[in-house]
């Protein structure tokens, strides 16, 4: 399963749209991350996207990745 992310924060209004990094998505809505949206998040942050998103306390992240280590450790050029 794929990962699905969630926005709610509840300083901005509904659908103002995010940027996380190469995937958008709007304020109180959900979204299944396809593996192209999860390359581009790992490629702009660097690491695993779901360490790279778990530091956001409004954006709730569930699911696994479509992503092998060894894929995501080529991405990074390195260990992550």
């Amino acid at each position: 399963m794929a990962y699905k992310i969630e926005m709610k924060h509840p300083d901005f209004p509904a659908d103002t749209e995010f940027d996380l990094g190469g995937v958008a998505i709007k304020n109180g809505s959900t979204k299944t991350l396809t593996e192209v949206e999860e390359q581009r998040l790992v490629a702009f942050h660097g690491t695993f996207a779901k360490d790279a998103l778990s530091g956001n306390p409004n954006l709730k992240v569930s699911g696994t990745s479509e992503l092998s280590k060894k894929e995501v450790e080529a991405m990074t050029g390195g260990e992550s």
